[in-house]
């Protein structure tokens, strides 16, 4: 018949063999949905023992000795440097920004209390060490351990590491040279 027009068409596939094509996608969703709701329960796990409202009361000296006694006993258990990549699934940003929050919130618990700030420096070196385009955790640790934490060798290893990414920051070696006058 003139103007009909035939097109070839493949073969169909079965069910199973559709089925099993549309498999690699949705490993993939479901791989991505379990590592989003680890790095939520990460990020709940990490927030625990936050600064709320109900704690900015003024502190006894009774108070302050029980809370002294406690953090003497303070263990965080934070990872090393090589297992973060390993921690992090490809999310350095994301888990760096988490221990961002988790340095700011200890260092303002310590800050209201004992002024004992031994995990400081190990949590800013985890924070830059995932991401080292963060230059406020350079600045915010480079003064808070030299001027606060009386710890300027340790000030010193971070705003120099941040030099390093940064060197056009005329900030960072201004304060590494006062961490230096200060030690």
């Amino acid at each position: 018949m003139p103007g009909l027009v035939f097109v070839a068409r493949p073969a169909s596939r079965s069910t199973s063999q559709s089925a099993c094509h549309n498999v690699p996608g949705l490993v993939i969703i479901l791989f991505m949905r379990s590592i989003l709701i680890n790095l939520l329960l990460l990020f709940s796990a990490l927030t625990t023992g936050s600064l709320s409202l109900a704690k900015l009361k003024p502190l006894s000296s009774s108070e302050l000795d029980a809370q002294d006694q406690a953090q003497s006993r303070e263990a965080l258990y934070l990872p090393s440097g090589p297992g973060l990549e390993l921690m992090s699934f490809g999310y350095q940003k994301a888990l760096s920004h988490l221990f961002w929050f988790k340095s700011i919130s200890y260092f303002a618990k310590h800050y209201r209390g004992d002024r004992n700030y031994v995990w400081l420096s190990h949590m800013c070196e985890l924070v830059t060490r995932l991401d080292p385009a963060a230059d406020y955790a350079y600045h915010f640790c480079g003064m808070m351990l030299a001027w606060e934490g009386n710890m300027p060798q340790q000030a010193i290893k971070i705003l120099s590491t941040g030099i390093e990414n940064f060197p056009s920051d005329w900030v960072l070696p201004y304060l590494r040279g006062s961490s230096l006058h200060s030690s």
